[in-house]
């Protein structure tokens, strides 16, 4: 499952990206899911566009579980 974490490091803000690995880290269901919907993106822009509304999404949900 390298290639996520690869994807993931070509985002261009770096403590976003830290947030997103942690959270892969914490939950292994979602990596697979992940790492398939990027696979159907080909360019690179695309792949950070999904990648930073996985983010936003998740940050929403993590802050209203507080």
């Amino acid at each position: 499952m390298s290639d996520i974490y690869e994807i993931i490091n070509s985002l261009p803000e770096k403590e976003e990206t830290k947030k997103l690995q942690i959270h892969l880290i914490n939950h292994l269901e979602k990596e697979e899911m992940l790492l398939l919907a990027l696979r159907s993106h080909k360019n690179s822009k695309d792949k950070q566009s999904l990648l930073k509304y996985f983010l936003e999404t998740m940050s929403s949900i993590l802050l209203n579980n507080l």
